[in-house]
C-alpha cells in the first residue's frame, strides 16, 4: 500500500494552527456561555498566557473548561464543593 507523504510545509502549517483554533473556540464559547462564565474563561486564558502555558495545553484546558461548564450548568463563581 502506498504511503502518503506530506510536505514539510504542510506539517509546519499544522503545528501553528493551534492559535487559530483557540481564537475560534473562544468566539464560539462567547455565544454559548453566560456573561460570568465567559469572563471566567477569558480570565483563565489570560492567566495561562501570563504563565507561559503552551498553545496545545491552553487549547486542551479551554476545551475541558467548556465541557465541564456544560456538565455543571451554572456559573463557576456560584459553584459549591458539593456541585463539583
Amino acid at each position: 500500500m502506498p504511503r502518503q507523504v506530506t510536505s514539510i510545509t504542510d506539517q509546519k502549517e499544522n503545528i501553528h494552527r493551534r492559535a487559530q483554533w483557540i481564537t475560534k473556540y473562544i468566539e464560539k464559547q462567547k455565544d454559548q456561555l453566560t456573561a460570568k462564565n465567559c469572563k471566567t474563561l477569558l480570565d483563565y486564558n489570560d492567566d495561562m498566557i501570563i504563565n507561559s502555558i503552551s498553545e496545545n495545553t491552553r487549547y486542551k484546558n479551554l476545551s475541558h473548561f467548556g465541557l465541564l461548564t456544560k456538565i455543571l450548568q451554572k456559573n463557576w463563581t456560584d459553584a459549591t464543593e458539593k456541585d463539583l
